[in-house]
């Protein structure tokens, strides 16, 4: 007969010890599950201590079943339940153990048990230190295989997964810029943007020097007292302007299609902010 004796830290973040194949894991075909008095209480205490609701309720859920198995024996027939009793400080003492450390009351409760009934108890644990002190008990150990951790996840383990993952995901996001020129109030994307000024044409610029020249143009009268001479004068002069108006209309052109105030921005069109966003 083999006695396994799982700690509290198994009873509660692995499997139900209902739904453990005990057999595969001692590799027998005769066991008991062997439950120190220390590992009752601690059970005892979880119920309604700890802000885990999930911890609270399989210290409930274990409690009850090991309460179940050991007043109408186990659904197993090869799996029997047992409670090794609690044991006085004196005898703690004896085994250099502190009374009040409660895992080394759970030692001193198996290595007591497993001394008066002669039988093999095997301590089953996933704690290293407290498997490298039971074994300096004369205890056999076992650590628990990872396979056997309880698969039902922590409402809080979630909750903070999902906020690591939208922390990370804020941190990773990168604005949306839509790229823009502006030119006065004008203003477009990079890729409609377009330059199609054309300049006058010589012809353009003839037609409004005539129209200028036929509004202002003076020509001489018969008896208006003005002697040739003036007025051969003022030809040259009025030729001399248009002149100066056919290259004023060039530049202004020049000027007004060439030399203008040119604007480039970025637009964001995302819920990212482009203040936080981070070198790419």
């Amino acid at each position: 007969m083999i006695y396994l004796a799982p700690d509290t830290n198994v009873l509660l973040h692995y499997r139900l010890f209902t739904e453990i194949d005990w057999l595969a894991v001692a590799e027998a075909s005769d066991i008991t599950l062997l439950f120190p008095t220390t590992v009752v209480h601690e059970l005892d205490a979880r119920k309604y201590t700890g802000s885990d609701q999930r911890l609270q309720h399989r210290a409930q859920t274990v409690l009850r079943q090991i309460e179940l198995a050991e007043s109408n024996g186990p659904s197993d027939k090869s799996v029997a339940v047992a409670i090794a009793p609690a044991v006085p400080a004196a005898h703690l003492d004896e085994l250099h153990l502190d009374p009040v450390s409660a895992d080394d009351r759970i030692l001193g409760e198996l290595i007591t048990f497993q001394r008066v009934h002669r039988v093999d108890v095997r301590f089953v644990t996933a704690d290293y230190g407290a498997r490298l002190k039971a074994k300096g008990h004369g205890l056999t150990c076992i650590a628990p295989s990872p396979d056997l951790r309880r698969n039902d996840p922590d409402p809080r383990e979630q909750e903070v997964r999902d906020l690591r993952e939208r922390i990370a995901r804020y941190e990773a996001a990168r604005p949306t810029l839509k790229p823009f020129i502006a030119i006065a109030d004008r203003r477009e994307s990079l890729e409609q943007f377009e330059y199609a000024a054309v300049a006058p044409s010589v012809d353009s610029i003839e037609q409004y020097v005539a129209r200028i020249s036929e509004r202002h143009h003076h020509a001489p009268c018969n008896g208006d007292g003005i002697e040739p001479k003036v007025w051969a004068e003022y030809d040259r002069e009025w030729e001399a302007y248009l002149q100066h108006l056919r290259e004023h209309v060039g530049a202004y052109w020049t000027y007004k299609n060439r030399t203008f105030f040119l604007q480039f921005g970025a637009e964001n069109t995302s819920d990212v902010s482009a203040n936080r966003a981070g070198p790419g």
